[in-house]
């Protein structure tokens, strides 16, 4: 039975060994090949120390009972292996002394140019990792057997210890009974070194490759050089391209390639045979030369040192003060009902305050009482108004007048989310979005005018396609999508710092942009444009639904908005140069609209101004870096 004094004494000698192992880490970690002499010195008391912890071992193995053993012995253990690493870099640093020496004495007439390329450090190689992918494990395993494997300097500790630290998921949860480097890597070999799944892998991932973008020589780049990767990784498992693969490859490949490549690889067959896995990656590579040569030549501008802006214009803006409360004059957010001037006012005068500009159930700006989702009533009569806009009976005024002006509201203008915006010479808080709007209130006309929407098809994080309406704006040179769109899609927003000028000289920041790939509905168009983020496009469109049916538009005429002349909500805005791609030849004309056939079919727009109820105006201009 050992005693307490014992092990404390045990516990002692374990905690002074630690300590000169913690000081001779710090040593390491410093250390460089010109401290030789030194470092042989470190190791040999390295050596010394592994030894005493031996002995600290086998006196814990004498004395301390069973249920204590375990947490004793894994301290030790723990120790034992900090000397193994350490032992690692003293030889690792040896190593590295003796090869300057031995160069030193070959090259001794230049040894005062060599003595200056000695202190140039070079960086570590890396070992290989491997998380358990199948189709990673052949790379791995020869990058391994080449470092550590076949270093006959190297313990079969110091090989496992290695192995270890280049596994991650799959492959570091397999695990062996002696724990050694030889079973450990016999097992990861027998688990992964599987030629039918690595090759089901590379098949899955050529079959999967996503159709390159057209006329974008970053995307077939990509495509390309995927396509090689993945035949050459084939080639290192024994599989070799026949005549049969290699058609059948292609004829695989070819149907993910937009009509005009298609229609060029054509061209560039000059006989009825086959063609060659070579003559069509020898197609693509010219392909992607090509596009870079005309894209480098149409995007490349001269930076002007004198210019500190790029300025770009944007039609439709929307522009309104809503930040500051309409009762108090306060710019602080804070609920109206919770605004102690707004208290104050009897409930007429609280109607007549807010029946233009909020939300009269909820008493919220952002909407009107006929979007209002809360399912609250006015707690005195039970109709749909807020409490505090009830109005008694006894007040000679009819109880009803509240609900007469909400029903009044329901097709005034939505308003739109805040977002700071900066004067050039004061500072205030303005509502601003894309479409300014200027009410013009008309008793007699009911009419309202149709923009061009089209429906298009954006690819999310997961690569889905999803559907969604965008504004067409031939006045724009950006393009632009909502955060609550680019939330939903979970694109990678990419920093930047531009402003947006709008009507009467206001600025909003921009703070990000996302590059997104979309098409039409049947993918015979597609793009990838960058989009900036912004809080909110523009209200509800139209202003007022518009029945079209009337028209009675030919059979041949498919809109690229179904819902057009419907009030919907716009999430994305595209520029100038979107809209002239995509139109086509055909347009058919009434009385009032204009409809202009297109890629994603036909765009609708109002023949004339006309008197209507809301007009749509505005100029945006964005200041952006050059160097940015």
């Amino acid at each position: 039975m050992a005693t307490k004094e014992q092990i404390v004494v045990i516990n002692r000698k374990r905690g002074s060994l630690k300590s000169s192992i913690t000081k001779l880490a710090s040593f390491v970690t410093s250390a460089n090949s010109k401290d030789r002499i030194l470092c042989e010195t470190k190791l040999e008391n390295l050596q010394k120390i592994k030894v005493k912890l031996g002995e600290v071992k086998n006196e814990y193995f004498e004395i301390v009972e069973d249920k204590d053993l375990e947490a004793l012995e894994n301290s030790v253990i723990e120790l034992e292996e900090e000397c193994e690493r350490l032992e690692v870099s003293l030889k690792t640093i040896l190593t590295s002394s003796n090869k300057i020496a031995v160069s030193t004495n070959k090259d001794g007439n230049n040894s005062e140019s060599l003595s200056e390329s000695v202190h140039i450090r070079l960086p570590e190689i890396p070992l290989p990792k491997f998380s358990g992918q199948y189709q990673d494990w052949q790379n791995f395993k020869m990058q391994f057997e080449n470092i550590i494997d076949s270093n006959d300097k190297l313990t079969d500790n110091q090989k496992l210890f290695y192995l270890k630290s280049t596994l991650s998921g799959a492959a570091a949860e397999i695990v062996t009974l002696d724990d050694s480097y030889s079973s450990l890597f016999k097992a990861l070999t027998d688990r992964f070194d599987n030629k039918r799944l690595i090759c089901n892998s590379y098949f899955n991932e050529i079959i999967s490759l996503d159709m390159p973008i057209q006329d974008s020589a970053k995307s077939l780049r990509q495509f390309v050089d995927s396509c090689q990767k993945h035949i050459r990784a084939l080639k290192t498992i024994g599989l070799e391209l026949n005549e049969f693969a290699e058609t059948l490859l292609i004829n695989i490949m070819i149907k993910k390639l937009d009509k005009e490549s298609r229609g060029q690889f054509e061209l560039s067959l000059v006989s009825a045979d086959l063609p060659k896995w070579s003559n069509f990656i020898d197609f693509l590579e010219k392909r992607c030369l090509m596009l870079e040569n005309i894209q480098s030549n149409v995007t490349s501008k001269p930076k002007l040192q004198s210019d500190m802006h790029r300025k770009s214009h944007s039609f439709f803006v929307k522009g309104d003060s809503k930040n500051v409360c309409i009762a108090c004059k306060n710019p602080h957010p804070h609920p109206l009902f919770k605004c102690g001037a707004f208290l104050k006012l009897d409930p007429l005068s609280r109607l007549n305050l807010i029946k233009n500009t909020h939300c009269t159930n909820c008493l919220s700006n952002t909407h009107k009482i006929h979007q209002c989702f809360s399912d609250r009533k006015c707690k005195h009569c039970m109709l749909s108004h807020n409490s505090l806009l009830h109005i008694n009976s006894n007040s000679g005024i009819k109880r009803n007048k509240i609900n007469q002006n909400a029903a009044s509201l329901s097709a005034s203008n939505q308003q739109n989310e805040n977002c700071k915006v900066i004067n050039s010479e004061t500072q205030c808080d303005l509502s601003v979005s894309l479409h300014s709007k200027r009410e013009v209130h008309s008793r007699k006309n009911k009419t309202s005018a149709l923009l061009p929407t089209i429906i298009v098809y954006i690819k999310n994080a997961s690569n889905e396609r999803i559907p969604v309406t965008a504004l067409c704006d031939s006045g724009s040179e950006n393009s632009f999508l909502s955060y609550e769109l680019a939330n939903s899609l979970g694109l990678k927003k990419n920093k930047i710092n531009a402003s947006i000028s709008g009507i009467n000289g206001s600025i909003t920041q921009i703070y990000s942009k996302v590059l997104a790939d979309i098409s039409n509905g049947n993918e015979s168009y597609r793009r990838q444009v960058e989009l900036l983020v912004i809080p909110k496009i523009t209200d509800f469109m139209p202003s007022q639904d518009i029945s079209i049916e009337e028209l009675n538009l030919p059979s041949g005429i498919i809109l690229a908005d179904p819902k057009l002349g419907q009030q919907h909500k716009i999430d994305m805005l595209l520029s100038a140069s979107f809209l002239f791609d995509i139109i086509e030849a055909g347009k058919y004309t009434t009385d009032k609209f204009i409809f202009q056939n297109s890629k994603f079919g036909f765009i609708a727009s109002s023949n004339s101004e006309g008197n209507f109820n809301h007009k749509f105006c505005g100029l945006v201009t964005q200041n952006e870096p050059i160097d940015d």
